[in-house]
């Protein structure tokens, strides 16, 4: 080996030994680089898979789908896991008590519909839902209660007049329950059984000798004939039979039962002309008696 060779050589190992010390050092950087890394995605994958699986309203939507498909365990689930995420809202006590409805818990039930405020949207369906139980439980007394407030909170709720008048009807209060027909008339279109009741219930109001004249008597006695027939259930289909019923409330002076008569007869036979007209003849007849006001600086002709 010559000089020179000899001093390359020197000069090399003192390198190559900085380079093997270096290794371990680069290695630990590297190893400590990593964990920085993992650090800051792990939250984030907490906060987008965990925490997002935990979503409250999330779980709420879950539970209402499972509830409506009769899967009851995983809808009591579902209430279980936001009783633990967060204090029950309006919608979670109406969750539960839907729940505890269909386990059979009435006394539950009830009291976690009356944890609705009376400001919420959903209190009068609350109400309702309470009076219906109670209803169940052949409370009728708690159950008018919870109907007449449902009513109050909401008195378009049709469900809630017919909840209604099934309890007056089963306690014959007549004057009430004939106010709950007429105001359940003017919502919605009426039922053949909501007619026929409502109509039953009005003839068995009359009497005879209170009648001042003959004519009245006949109205009333022709419209509890027409009535004893519709009671038959091949009649309930017979346009003419509704058409005449119409005739004789009319004729009795009882509009609201007349033009429901009418517009089941309508809805046997669109093509029924005699009931369409007299039908208009009653509307325009309530349009007379209660015309619209006119407005201050308004044109009665429009």
């Amino acid at each position: 080996m010559t000089s020179e060779t000899s001093t390359a050589a020197c000069n090399a190992s003192p390198q190559r030994a900085g380079r093997q010390l270096d290794r371990p050092a680069r290695g630990r950087r590297t190893w400590i680089a990593a964990v920085i890394m993992i650090l800051a995605i792990v939250p984030g994958l907490w906060y987008f898979g965990f925490r997002r699986a935990e979503d409250p309203e999330a779980i709420w939507q879950a539970g209402e789908a499972n509830l409506s498909a009769g899967r009851i365990d995983l809808a009591e689930a579902a209430a279980n896991r936001l009783s633990r995420l967060r204090e029950p809202t309006p919608l979670d006590s109406m969750l539960r008590a839907q729940l505890d409805i269909a386990n059979g818990r009435a006394e539950e039930a009830v009291a976690g519909l009356m944890r609705v405020p009376d400001g919420h949207p959903m209190a009068a369906q609350a109400r309702l839902m309470a009076g219906q139980v109670e209803l169940r439980r052949h409370r009728a007394r708690f159950a008018e209660q919870y109907f007449r407030k449902a009513l109050q909170l909401d008195p378009k709720l049709v469900q809630a007049h017919r909840e209604l008048i099934y309890v007056l009807g089963h306690q014959l209060r007549r004057p009430e329950l004939n106010a709950e027909f007429l105001a359940l008339s003017r919502l919605t279109e009426l039922t053949f059984d909501n007619v026929f009741h409502w109509c039953l219930m009005r003839t068995a109001l009359w009497e005879p000798s209170a009648a001042p004249l003959r004519e009245t008597a006949k109205n009333f006695e022709l419209v509890n004939s027409l009535v004893q027939r519709a009671a038959i259930p091949k009649e309930r289909e017979n346009p003419k039979l509704l058409r005449d019923l119409g005739a004789a409330c009319a004729a009795a002076g009882r509009d609201p039962e007349a033009r429901g008569w009418y517009r089941l007869a309508i809805a046997r036979d669109p093509l029924d002309v005699e009931s369409q007209q007299a039908l208009f003849q009653i509307e325009n007849r309530d349009r007379s008696r209660n015309p619209t006001p006119i407005r201050d600086g308004e044109s009665p002709r429009g």
